[in-house]
């Protein structure tokens, strides 16, 4: 099984520090109303890992003795409670099933599964990354008709000399190109410049 992790949040400092090499890499936001993200499954939409789903948070984590009585949905999307900043939603899919993989000499493949190029909203910039990586956005996203609708937007540290850490968390958005920032049914996967 392989997992799609989101956020909801797409200028969490620490998500962009850990997922995103660095602030070097980018965001892609989609739209999670588009019917993909509800349309995983088999045909009784009984799977339930393979849906857009929320990870639920918490304190209790299942002991040896009792992982026979853990849902199948409690193992997939529960997570410690320490990781509650991701805010994450997550999907699952059968690795043999993916669109492409890419073979790593002394890793484990990476597996890549086709999206609805209607379902992108934004792309987000990271604020450390290259020029070279931004052109390369820009110019994929404005040379793909599906893309038309989708924001290229780059992220900048709010005063990145402050001593104050919720002034760090604030990154502040620009358009890169494009138009208005997002609404609030995007979720974000954070990626890293080699995904493009």
């Amino acid at each position: 099984m392989g997992i799609l992790s989101l956020t909801e949040k797409r200028d969490n400092l620490l998500m962009w520090a850990h997922y995103a090499a660095e602030h070097t890499g980018y965001v892609i936001g989609f739209d999670t109303t588009h019917q993909y993200w509800n349309n995983f499954g088999d045909e009784t939409g009984n799977d339930h890992a393979s849906v857009l789903r929320k990870v639920d948070y918490s304190d209790r984590r299942p002991s040896p003795g009792h992982v026979a009585a853990v849902t199948r949905t409690e193992m997939y999307f529960t997570k410690s409670r320490e990781w509650q900043y991701e805010q994450e939603w997550r999907v699952f899919r059968v690795l043999e099933q993916a669109d492409h993989v890419i073979g790593l000499e002394n890793d484990l493949p990476i597996c890549l599964f086709n999206y609805p190029k209607e379902s992108v909203r934004e792309v987000l910039v990271g604020c450390r990354a290259s020029e070279e990586t931004e052109n390369a956005i820009v110019e994929i996203v404005a040379g793909t008709k599906a893309y038309q609708e989708v924001d290229v937007l780059k992220a900048e540290i709010v005063q990145p000399n402050s001593s104050s850490i919720s002034d760090l968390l604030g990154c502040r958005v620009r358009p890169k190109v494009g138009r208005a920032p997002p609404d609030a049914s995007r979720l974000s996967e954070t990626r890293h410049r080699r995904s493009l």
